[in-house]
């Protein structure tokens, strides 16, 4: 059985993509959810190759699409996660 099984808090991409930005912003509009980058739609771990180009691609976009307690939010969710 796979480790992450999509539902409806629980988003898995593969890789990054310009997608990734509208549904970050379709969790913060709702009860919020988390998006797993590196992981197929089959649960699948497949990892990030350029990790740090990544989360530098989705700091932009927050930055320049997001008002200050939103990014904060989020900011303080990656610092959780990457505690695990």
């Amino acid at each position: 059985m796979p480790k992450y099984v999509e539902s409806e808090m629980l988003e898995l991409k593969e890789k990054y993509t310009d997608v990734i930005c509208k549904e970050i912003v379709s969790f913060l509009n709702t009860s919020g959810g988390t998006i797993v980058i590196g992981v197929k739609d089959d649960g699948t771990v497949v990892g990030v190759d350029k990790i740090d180009e990544t989360f530098k691609k989705i700091s932009v976009f927050l930055i320049q699409q997001l008002d200050q307690e939103r990014i904060l939010i989020y900011l303080i969710m990656i610092v959780l996660m990457k505690q695990f």
